[in-house]
């Protein structure tokens, strides 16, 4: 991967992929693969955060294929770095494991 996006641009793309999953195919803990590349190209997430989504997003089954798609980058370290910007995210309620709430609501609920 040769550019490293900042900070800002990942959560941000973070926040409005989380919407639009949501809006697309509901509550979910991870969506496919699939889902997510049609998500971040229709919302046309800029190309240098696409591993940082995919990092938060993708299923567990899909996550062992991901390094295919981005075969420049260090993917630990994206793992790492998304995991690091979710935590401190003020715009998510996420413990880290799971950016969605429950099917049953969120914890103010």
């Amino acid at each position: 991967m040769n550019t490293f996006p900042s900070n800002k641009v990942i959560t941000e793309a973070f926040a409005r992929v989380r919407l639009e999953l949501v809006k697309r195919y509901g509550r979910s803990a991870n969506c496919s693969l699939g889902q997510i590349k049609r998500t971040v190209e229709d919302l046309k997430i800029p190309k240098e955060a696409f591993p940082y989504v995919f990092a938060v997003f993708l299923s567990e089954a899909d996550s062992q294929d991901i390094s295919r798609e981005f075969p420049g980058a260090n993917w630990e370290e994206v793992q790492n770095r998304s995991e690091r910007i979710v935590l401190g995210s003020t715009r998510t309620r996420s413990g880290g494991g799971n950016f969605y709430e429950s099917n049953e609501g969120s914890p103010d609920e």
